[in-house]
């Protein structure tokens, strides 16, 4: 682990450092840039948390945040953004996500129109109505060096309309790293790299911005975040935010959001103290934003998000065994037997459900029973999925106990392939229960008992006690599928 967190450290430093330095040099020349739109933060959530959100995105808007971390949704999901900003100006975002057992692939679409504005020659007269509008269309991959460390890149294809439509062809890299079980979590990405955007007979620069993200989950449900930018178009900002969140009901999550942005400009930013809420039921998020714009007035945003499909399973991987081929001899020459009549052709019998045995479970800072009662709930949830004969916990302790085995802290294949064989099951599963600070970790690990290779491997949380239950049914699909 110690080797992982260095690989890690190297991997920020080497990407980092040298786009650091380039990007200071140029941005002691501040200037007038095009398509400022693309600094407009996107989601009611991250609003609320004064955009510091570059290191906690978790939806389908990490294309616009932080391409990197879309390989942090385990399910696919679509995220839709609404805001009125001043007079008759609408501001939209919509976004898809794909997760993948090869990666996460994203789509996104980012528009701001203004309405109706009268337009005038040179001379002051009027030459007719137009209707001005910005887009940003991209599309995003991203993909996991390994576990705490994940990539990702953008395209981008962006329009800005006034009288005349101006085109421009820009993308954004990044990188997110988490450690430990996602309570800690790293965060940079270099936006906005690419062509410049010429209007009205002039060249314009993109708004490139580097952007560092890091935060932090405390207690139970308690979310701290801050974002550092610094664009190539205006000073350095800083933004603070934190998230609460509370069950109401056993499918319903209440979130309290607030934040603080130091942005000064007039133009394109957020400014000061933000707030907003959000409630998510089952599969579906609503979230709500105020956000203050300075001089250009105050505005409000509302967004909604779902998740669907099936979560992205976690498979243990092992490296691939090259075995040299033995050399063979030579057959001796067979003399050709007589001809046999053909046997007869034999009905293949009907697939059989595979025999599954669950092993109690270890307690790492819970109690053995603990451990034990968790391990009950998985039994149950396997047996009302149906994939599998599931051993029964009394008739498996009856057997240990003739055999004289002993199962207590039972973890490693080796272990379970004993066990397997003394239940005559094909499969195992082991596991343990863990406890930080308020949050629950269940791990376990399927099991064949005559190879004993672990098949797959499996993790999830519960926020208390009372989501065990349904951590172990999510563990239960997982494990049948």
């Amino acid at each position: 682990m110690i080797y992982m967190r260095k690989e890690i450290i190297a991997v920020l430093i080497f990407l980092i450092l040298p786009m650091r330095i380039c990007f200071a040099a140029s941005a002691n020349d501040i200037g007038t840039t095009g398509a400022q739109f693309l600094e407009l933060g996107v989601g009611a959530r991250a609003a609320a948390m004064g955009n510091a959100y570059s290191s906690i995105a978790d939806d389908s808007t990490a294309i616009y945040w932080n391409p990197a971390r879309l390989q942090t949704c385990e399910q696919s999901n679509i995220s839709l953004m609404h805001a009125i900003w001043l007079d008759n100006i609408y501001y939209d975002w919509a976004s898809y996500a794909q997760a993948t057992d090869v990666g996460t692939f994203g789509l996104g679409m980012q528009y701001l129109s203004y309405g109706s504005i009268p337009g005038m020659d040179e001379t002051g007269l009027g030459t007719g109505d137009f209707s001005p509008s910005d887009m940003a269309g991209y599309l995003s991959y991203s993909n996991s060096i390994c576990r705490e460390l994940t990539y990702g890149v953008n395209l981008k294809y962006i329009s800005s309309k006034i009288e005349q439509t101006a085109t421009a062809y820009a993308g954004d890299i990044g990188i997110a790293a988490s450690y430990p079980y996602n309570i800690l979590n790293w965060s940079f990405v270099y936006q906005n790299i690419g062509t410049k955007l010429k209007m009205a007979g002039s060249d314009y620069d993109l708004p490139a911005n580097m952007k560092y993200g890091v935060s932090a989950k405390l207690l139970n449900n308690w979310l701290v975040a801050l974002d550092v930018n610094m664009p190539n178009d205006n000073a350095v900002t800083c933004c603070f935010g934190t998230e609460y969140g509370s069950a109401i009901t056993k499918n319903t999550t209440l979130f309290l959001r607030a934040g603080y942005n130091t942005n000064t400009s007039e133009i394109d930013g957020l400014q000061g103290v933000t707030g907003g809420f959000g409630i998510r039921y089952h599969d579906v998020s609503f979230d709500y934003a105020f956000v203050p714009y300075g001089v250009l007035g105050n505005t409000q945003k509302v967004s909604l998000s779902m998740f669907f499909g099936h979560e992205r399973a976690k498979v243990v991987e092992k490296p691939m065994e090259v075995k040299p081929e033995p050399v063979k001899t030579p057959e001796p020459v067979k003399t050709p037997e007589p001809v046999k009549t053909p046997e007869p052709v034999k009905i293949p019998e009907p697939i059989k459900i595979s025999n599954l045995a669950v092993a109690d479970f270890t307690g790492k800072n819970v109690s053995a029973a603990d451990a034990s009662i968790v391990a009950d709930f998985l039994r149950t949830e396997l047996v009302n999925i149906g994939g599998f004969n599931v051993i029964e916990k009394a008739n498996m302790d009856k057997i240990l106990a003739e055999a004289a085995f002993q199962q207590t802290g039972c973890t490693t294949a080796e272990c379970a392939v004993q066990i397997g064989k003394l239940l005559n099951v094909r499969q195992m599963v082991v596991g343990s229960l863990s406890k930080l600070m308020d949050t629950y970790y269940i791990t376990v690990n399927l099991i064949d008992v005559e190879t004993g290779k672990i098949i797959a491997s499996y993790d999830q949380e519960a926020m208390d006690a009372k989501e065990l239950r349904a951590a172990c049914k999510t563990l239960a699909r997982k494990i049948s599928r």
